[in-house]
């Protein structure tokens, strides 16, 4: 396998360079269902379904994207190994789907993961597994290769399709990084494959690129639904493999339904989405008028002091026998009543905006709670949306892929 220059990169945020030391060999583990049964033994019982690409020679993975162009891909598929039946003609074709990029990326600790999740490739793997403990796969996925029809014919009478044992029904597009050590965020990913960095002019080694193919960087170009690929985002990622029964027939209804399934989520997950801007947006109008409400209650608050004080002047004044005449003592004794009546009038309308901000308040708390949840249910459905595209693998002893993702 050809090597890339390895490197030392700094993932803090842009922070400085710093020289990075080798990584001191993994600790002695307790034997493993892999290492009891061997790595080939347990990928050929489980055959995943799935597979990634990301280790399986360039030479083959030319001659599937070579294939694909002529018709359906027939494939030997034994779960540990996988062959194109090059001169298998299938027929029919693939329609390209572009989809919103997803960054994914896949870490491996262990042998056990390590047959789990790159069959392809395992063999050639362990090696560098062990020396550096973590082999990682940066993915960016931007589209998919999808059979047009959901039944496919393959004329397994014929002698050149005898071996076929699969045919690939879905292909992942984009580009990957496959590289030792520990995982990096997207940006310091992208440029991994291709930035050589030199601390204190001693290259220092903290990661290194065993396979890439596409550019990551090119991914950020794509578009949703567009109907190709961008330029150097067109590496094949990972094929979804359909059994073949022995009349030669076989059916891609379970990933036609992923679509319809994927694209049901995608517009509840919109909803949802529209459902949290418009109560947010609730919220923030109610909340404005709480406050206005008790800025409202507050200057009342000061009226209602200053006319108290009034009142007792008036009221002293009424008290005191200076009046020249009954006229002068009936304006007083009217002043003090007006200024009862302010007063009354003043608590009554405090009164009814103070009720009406705490139920601005109360109705502002219940939008923003509403806000949060819909937020979270868009989010729990994208997630699901998104397990359909990047389907994890299963074994007895590990199931699941780490995936880490941006959207």
């Amino acid at each position: 396998m050809q090597r890339l220059t390895s490197l030392c990169v700094a993932v803090a945020m842009g922070g400085p360079l710093v020289g990075c030391s080798r990584s001191q060999a993994p600790t002695t583990r307790a034997p493993s269902a892999t290492d009891a049964l061997g790595g080939e033994a347990l990928c050929s019982e489980h055959p995943a379904p799935r597979p990634l690409l990301v280790e399986w020679p360039a030479a083959d993975r030319a001659s599937l994207e070579a294939a694909a162009t002529g018709g359906v891909v027939a494939v030997q598929y034994d779960g540990c190994q996988m062959r194109v039946i090059s001169r298998c003609e299938v027929g029919g074709g693939y329609d390209y789907q572009g989809t919103t990029r997803k960054h994914d990326e896949v870490r491996i600790r262990d042998r056990d993961a390590l047959y789990a999740k790159l069959p392809l490739g395992a063999a050639r793997l362990e090696g560098a597994l062990a020396r550096d403990g973590q082999l990682n796969v940066a993915l960016e996925i931007v589209g998919q290769r999808t059979v047009g029809s959901n039944d496919v014919a393959v004329p397994r009478d014929t002698p050149d399709c005898r071996e076929a044992t699969h045919f690939v029904s879905t292909m992942s597009v984009g580009a990957f990084a496959l590289y030792t050590g520990s995982s990096l965020d997207a940006s310091a990913t992208a440029s991994l494959a291709k930035t050589d960095v030199q601390a204190g002019g001693e290259l220092r080694r903290s990661h290194e690129v065993l396979r890439t193919d596409g550019d990551l960087e090119a991914c950020r170009d794509a578009v949703s639904g567009a109907e190709a690929p961008p330029e150097q985002c067109g590496a094949l990622l990972r094929v979804e493999l359909t059994p073949i029964d022995r009349r030669g027939n076989g059916t891609t209804a379970s990933a036609a339904s992923n679509d319809q399934q994927r694209a049901e989520l995608e517009s509840a997950a919109h909803r949802w989405e529209a459902a949290q801007q418009g109560t947010r947006i609730g919220a923030l109008v109610l909340g404005a008028g709480a406050i206005t409400a008790g800025v409202f209650a507050g200057v009342r608050s000061i009226q209602i002091t200053s006319a108290d004080f009034d009142l007792d002047e008036e009221r002293r004044e009424a008290n005191d026998d200076v009046f020249n005449s009954a006229a002068e003592r009936a304006d007083a004794q009217e002043r003090v009543e007006e200024l009862e009546a302010d007063i009354d009038s003043f608590k009554r309308s405090r009164r009814i905006a103070g009720w009406t901000g705490l139920g601005l308040l109360a109705g502002t708390i219940t939008l923003y709670g509403v806000s949060v949840g819909a937020g979270k249910r868009s989010d729990a459905l994208r997630r699901r949306a998104r397990l359909l595209s990047v389907q994890p693998v299963l074994s007895p002893s590990f199931s699941g892929v780490s995936v880490t993702g941006r959207f």
